[in-house]
């Protein structure tokens, strides 16, 4: 027998729950909180969102994968063709647009910014005001903090930690 699968979140509809942001083109796009359709774990069985409890802000739901217990917290947003999956978490005033992809349980949170092509992945963490774009990788235990702005490089140091 087949197991139904059970969607994790929607958009909200609630007008108060839309977001209206202009992309560095000049055009207009629109954000909406997502909320959540049941409960979600992390991969240690740890209660992370409740069922009815709003998230952040997505263009699309192609933006957060219905799988894993990846989510978007607080007023964090992910628009354009950007994708959020796995376990990775993105918290605050994140932003991840463009192409860029986070995944794993990896983790972008503060006002960082990721994308482009960028993709953060592994254990890795982009916070502060940190800005990664271009092609680069960021995976491993890395931890990008600060003003650091990285493009077009691969970033794997196994626990380091980068800053200002």
């Amino acid at each position: 027998m087949q197991k139904l699968f059970r969607t994790k979140f929607i958009l909200s509809k609630d007008p108060r729950d839309q977001l209206t942001i202009t992309d560095g083109f000049g055009h207009k796009i629109i954000l909406s909180r997502i909320v959540a359709t049941r409960n979600i774990y992390n991969t240690n069985g740890e209660l992370i969102v409740q069922q009815g409890e709003k998230g952040g802000f997505v263009e699309h739901e192609g933006n957060l994968s219905q799988k894993g217990s990846c989510w978007v917290f607080d007023d964090a947003q992910v628009f354009g063709r950007a994708m959020v999956y796995g376990d990775a978490k993105i918290y605050d005033k994140a932003k991840i647009y463009g192409r860029a992809k986070v995944y794993n349980k990896a983790i972008v949170c503060d006002c960082a910014q990721v994308f482009e092509d960028a993709q953060v992945f592994g254990k890795a963490m982009v916070s502060d005001f940190a800005e990664i774009g271009g092609e680069a990788l960021i995976d491993g235990n890395l931890h990008i903090v600060g003003g650091v702005k990285v493009g077009n490089k691969k970033h794997d140091a196994g626990s380091s930690e980068t800053s200002r």
